[in-house]
């Protein structure tokens, strides 16, 4: 059994021209490939899942992780994008009771991110960027 082969052709940049970026085609792509993009300024939806997921790493992973109005920053491609964690929470009754007292439980009112800001390398803003990854971390 042959492996999948990829073949890519060699294209010169046209970023000097301030026009669509192409640094290389690929000819033949698996389904793994294809819903990856390599151009460095296209977000796919895997795209978008890497990074929202990397935003819920960092979260989960920090001790202000429960603290609402934190920022963080994911540098992804060539963009750094910056979102802000919405996190509230409110006391109810519940749980177990001691001689009538219940003990209170924190429940989770918001848990949700928001892209604040994207720009790439130059410091140029994405704000169609930004859009489409608050759906996305809407919609997930």
């Amino acid at each position: 059994m042959e492996a999948a082969r990829v073949e890519y052709g060699d294209y010169p940049s046209e970023r000097w021209d301030k026009t669509a970026i192409e640094d290389a085609e690929v000819v033949e792509e698996t389904s793994e490939e294809s819903k990856y993009s390599m151009d460095a300024y296209i977000l796919t939806s895997l795209d978008m899942k890497n990074i929202i997921e990397e935003f819920r790493d960092m979260i989960d992973n920090d001790s202000r992780g429960d603290i609402d109005g934190v920022h963080y920053t994911v540098p992804y491609k060539a963009y750094d994008i910056e979102a802000i964690h919405h996190y509230k929470t409110h006391e109810e009754r519940g749980g177990d009771s001691y001689c009538g007292v219940w003990e209170m439980v924190g429940v989770v009112d918001e848990d949700r991110i928001e892209v604040s800001q994207v720009i790439d390398e130059d410091g140029i803003e994405y704000p169609n960027v930004m859009r489409k990854l608050n759906e996305y971390a809407n919609k997930h």
